[in-house]
């Protein structure tokens, strides 16, 4: 058992306040976890195969990008999805 739960902090004042509006966002308008303050937690996934399915998923190369800009998933593709 782990004697502490490691966190990721995006300020939507900070260096990419997209990111941070995004993964809000999801985390309140689709009951997603990752959440601060409460006991669901993303878990790791290893499995490449896996972590491009997540990807594929969430990001298919078929919707259109901003230019400039790249599709940020959440919860991330090298976390188990439910």
């Amino acid at each position: 058992m782990m004697p502490y739960i490691p966190e990721m902090v995006y300020a939507k004042a900070g260096e990419y306040p997209e990111l941070a509006q995004h993964i809000k966002d999801a985390q309140n308008t689709q009951n997603l976890p990752g959440k601060h303050g409460t006991t669901r937690y993303l878990t790791r996934l290893t499995d490449k195969t896996k972590i491009t399915q997540n990807q594929d998923t969430s990001c298919p190369s078929s919707l259109p990008r901003p230019t400039g800009k790249q599709c940020d998933e959440y919860p991330f593709a090298s976390t188990w999805h439910a």
